[in-house]
């Protein structure tokens, strides 16, 4: 498998964040835990800072200055759909911020967890089922498991 191309390096410096909005607060040592129990997580400060960009513009611009628009509390990476499913699920019940990223290749801030919380990794998912081209949607499997529309 392989890893997606990251955008420039960060400058020199501490990680710090850059948006005045909302502050969510981080998830609970309770939620953390759960997530634990269910995939691989991060709360690795690089991870953190990674998974807090795309290839946005000014994102990139700001990362010169070793700062993201917002950074999460968690990055989970899940592998499977059952996975994906209970990571939702969690942060539903822990009434935690979710925001998805696949790579971070977009140009728009869209992967950007701007209220913090968890960012759900779906770079471990892997395989294109069916790609829908009136509504750009594209149905993902991951190995080796049911297609991802299944998770409900």
């Amino acid at each position: 498998m392989t890893q997606p191309t990251p955008p420039i390096d960060f400058g020199a410096g501490r990680i710090g964040s850059r948006w005045a909005g909302p502050k969510q607060a981080g998830p609970t040592s309770a939620l953390v835990d759960e997530l634990r129990s269910i995939c691989p997580i991060s709360t690795a400060a690089a991870d953190l800072a990674e998974h807090a960009r795309d290839w946005w513009p000014l994102a990139m611009r700001w990362a010169l200055q070793a700062q993201v628009p917002q950074l999460p509390s968690v990055v989970a990476t899940p592998s499977i759909t059952d996975e994906v499913r209970r990571i939702v699920l969690a942060c539903a019940r822990h009434d935690t911020p979710l925001t998805v990223t696949a790579g971070r290749s977009g140009v728009s801030g869209a992967s950007v967890p701007l209220f913090g919380g968890v960012v759900l990794d779906t770079t471990h998912l892997q395989g294109v089922v069916s790609v829908d081209r009136t509504s750009g949607v594209v149905e993902v499997c991951p190995a080796p498991s049911a297609p991802i529309s299944s998770v409900r």
